[in-house]
């Protein structure tokens, strides 16, 4: 028999599937990982999971292509049009960077 508590946070894994997710909340990222440590027994490995899908939906909107082990099928169908900045741009940015490095 699950406390109100556990059934709370499985209603909000729910809502919050990874794949929907573009930037998850700490708390959301809290729960996610809570709820794959305790079914999981590889701890490790459902814990880089839950980043990777992070990390690569945030790449996704710099227009970044993320690296072929991590790469998923769905990668290619979301584009950056919320955040269009183009890899020129993010180039610059970083000779930007080092001018301010050598300083």
């Amino acid at each position: 028999e699950k406390t109100p508590n556990q059934k709370k946070i499985h209603r909000e894994i729910k809502i919050s599937d990874p794949k929907k997710l573009v930037y998850p909340s700490v708390r959301k990222l809290k729960t996610m990982i809570k709820k794959s440590l305790s079914t999981e027994k590889d701890q490790s490995h459902q814990f880089k999971r839950i980043l990777v899908d992070h990390i690569e939906k945030n790449m996704r909107h710099m227009n970044l292509k993320v690296s072929k082990e991590i790469e998923k099928p769905s990668v290619s169908k979301m584009s950056t049009q919320i955040y269009p900045m183009r890899l020129p741009e993010i180039q610059k940015l970083g000779t930007e960077f080092k001018k301010i490095q050598r300083k």
